[in-house]
């Protein structure tokens, strides 16, 4: 039973980041949306996305630049106001 969630893994991937940018579109729609919420958002996305690069076998460089890209995204939306 260990390749079941091997299988819904890139669904599940798919799923949250397609979540994610409704999510984004929504804080952009909404006009008072808070900016540390949206950068938030989209370093969680960036997340999502170097690990489904990862698991579509992507080189490691550009799956360290999304996590550095979304790390830095995320410092700016939480340390930096």
């Amino acid at each position: 039973m260990p390749a079941l969630p091997a299988l819904w893994l890139p669904w599940l991937l798919n799923l949250i980041l397609v979540l994610m940018a409704a999510e984004a579109a929504w804080l952009l729609w909404r006009s008072p949306a808070p900016p540390q919420r949206l950068r938030s958002v989209l370093a969680g996305a960036g997340l999502v996305l170097a690990w489904r690069l990862h698991e579509a076998g992507a080189a490691p460089l550009v799956v360290a630049a999304c996590l550095g890209a979304a790390g830095l995204s995320h410092l700016r939306a939480w340390w930096w106001r």
